[in-house]
């Protein structure tokens, strides 16, 4: 039921009545680091590791209740069957494109479409952490898609 593959820890600290953030995380070479971060960005990752134990816990709870093969989860084998070599290979070649493309993109362009698909933020989010408007994150994000698209037809 517990997470093990999570190698963040979160933390707060009250000084002088004020909340002060921090993540500390084993960096490559097996040192300790801890960073400060933002209060919305704190607040997104307590939510996130919040709903990712709760869908640990029910996943847990699912596979007692459903331990046992049955034909339902036969017929569930069947339909979902792994992927071919050419399909892997497909998709790497895909996603080696998309990033090639994504790398392409101006910073600001690059920063907001990856918090918006990669780390599901939502445009409202992104416009605090960066101090401006959401119309502009979504503009900005729209402009990014518009440039991959071009870059992936180009290439």
């Amino acid at each position: 039921m517990f997470d093990n593959t999570n190698p963040y820890k979160l933390r707060i600290e009250i000084i002088l009545d004020q909340k002060h953030y921090y993540a500390s995380f084993q960096n490559a070479e097996n040192q300790m680091v801890e960073i400060e971060i933002a209060p919305t960005v704190a607040d997104w990752l307590f939510q996130k590791f919040v709903r990712k134990e709760r869908n640990l816990r029910r996943s847990d709870e699912r596979n007692l209740e459903y331990s046992e093969v049955t034909e339902q989860t036969l017929h569930a084998r069947v339909l979902n069957r792994p992927k071919s070599l050419e399909e892997i290979a497909l998709e790497r070649l895909q996603n080696e494109m998309l990033w090639k493309a994504i790398n392409v993109l101006p910073k600001v362009q690059r920063r907001r479409l990856i918090l918006y698909y990669f780390e599901n933020f939502t445009y409202e989010q992104i416009a605090k952490i960066e101090g401006c408007s959401a119309r502009a994150v979504k503009y900005s994000v729209d402009s990014a898609k518009a440039n991959l698209k071009n870059f992936i037809e180009k290439n």
